[in-house]
């Protein structure tokens, strides 16, 4: 894992305080509920920054809501070096009256029963955002999808969710792990009135999304449903391309943004083995055996693509770790060279040109207040500490003949 940041503090808030601070338009939001999923969402927020075109007039916020589990030192290593801001999200499950629960549909995934299976349903009520578009921490995008963003000017009805991609199974039902939203604090206020009447197939968020907008395959325009390469899974790539590549290679790649490694293990949990690349090493084996680890090196390319991306991802940490030492010790010198010459001004003695400047400026303050001209001088002069009379040319012979005292 990488080395976490600890020169700043990330800015952290929660879903009710984020309305107070002046957010972009529009934002592009990830979810993590334990820290094991740092790797991914650094990896994610990565390619996200490198996929946007550097010309847009407003790029989309990035965020990250987090549960409160989530240690503050992965919150560190997400901001700001990832995003532009972290959001603490309370975890959301379903009631124990719900239907669900009823009929004893389990989640697929373990930890959704610690941190919430509907946590991700936050993201319905930011309204702050126009537009938000949502990744799975565990997703990677390899092309720009900013594009998404102006699903929201497209269509002004006051539908929450504007846009997603079919799931593998069944394909008429969308899967959650990218969503294009209009958020409404209305909207999610009743679907948690609903986790006790809606269904889930999966025991989770995508069950009961595709329950509560069931008419995603039906109804809602044509854009709303986006092409299965903006939610690409990895299970469909480990199926199929060991005896078909083309179901990958012609029908999904071509129009390939986002790549979602939905299944377990995930990438940062194994390690990719390398295939052998010299001559040498392949003389050992024979043709069905160098076949063979083609084939496994074909089927497991996307996580290699995953790893190839983190590592980028980790070299620009450093770098952006390196800069912010930079500036702050720059900012340290500065601020030494400062208080030196602040000092240094204290100690230095006045000349006798500041000396007067000063008693002037105080000796006008003091007949503003109506002492005469006198009083003003002599008070002056004691108040800067200049009280000691400059000898005469007729008190120096005083004093020579000891009538100094007279």
């Amino acid at each position: 894992k990488p080395t976490m940041a600890d020169d700043e503090a990330p800015v952290i808030v929660t879903a009710e305080a984020v309305a107070v601070l002046p957010p972009r338009p529009d934002g592009l939001i990830t979810f993590i509920h334990s820290d094991d999923f740092l790797p991914g969402a650094q990896t994610l927020l990565y390619s996200v920054k490198k996929s946007l075109p550097k010309k847009l007039n407003y790029p989309p916020e990035l965020v990250v809501l987090v549960t409160p589990n989530v240690s503050d030192e992965v919150r560190a290593a997400l901001h700001p070096t990832f995003c532009t801001r972290i959001v603490e999200v309370d975890p959301i499950s379903f009631p124990t009256d719900a239907l669900q629960a009823k009929q004893v549909v389990s989640s697929h995934v373990e930890s959704w029963g610690k941190q919430g299976s509907l946590t991700k349903l936050h993201i319905f009520r930011l309204d702050v955002y126009g537009t938000i578009v949502y990744l799975d921490a565990d997703t990677l995008v390899v092309k720009d999808v900013s594009g998404l963003l102006e699903l929201g000017k497209m269509y002004q009805e006051s539908e929450a969710l504007l846009a997603a991609a079919p799931d593998i199974f069944p394909p008429d039902k969308f899967n959650a792990g990218v969503l294009v939203v209009r958020p409404s604090q209305s909207v999610f206020d009743n679907m948690m009135q609903q986790r006790s009447l809606l269904a889930t197939y999966d025991g989770g968020d995508t069950g009961f999304l595709n329950a509560y907008f069931s008419e995603w395959f039906t109804a809602m325009p044509p854009f709303s449903r986006l092409s299965f390469g903006y939610n690409a899974q990895r299970f469909l790539h480990k199926c199929t391309y060991a005896k078909q590549p083309n179901y990958w290679d012609l029908a999904v790649a071509p129009d390939l943004h986002i790549i979602h490694y939905s299944s377990s293990p995930k990438p940062w949990e194994m390690k990719v083995a390398p295939a052998p690349s010299s001559d040498s090493a392949q003389k050992h084996l024979d043709k069905d055996d160098v076949k063979t680890l083609q084939k496994v090196a074909k089927t497991e390319e996307l996580e290699a693509l995953w790893w190839k991306w983190y590592q980028r991802a980790q070299n620009y940490s450093k770098l952006a770790a390196a800069k912010r030492e930079e500036k702050r010790r720059e900012e340290q010198e500065a601020l030494a060279v400062a208080s030196a010459a602040t000092a240094k001004r204290k100690t230095a003695p006045l000349t006798p040109k500041d000396t007067h400047k000063i008693v002037t400026k105080r000796y006008k303050e003091l007949r503003s207040q109506g002492l005469n001209p006198k009083e003003a001088m002599k008070q002056a002069r004691i108040d800067v500490g200049a009280n000691i009379e400059e000898p005469t040319a007729s008190s120096q012979v005083a004093a020579m003949f000891g009538l100094s005292g007279l």
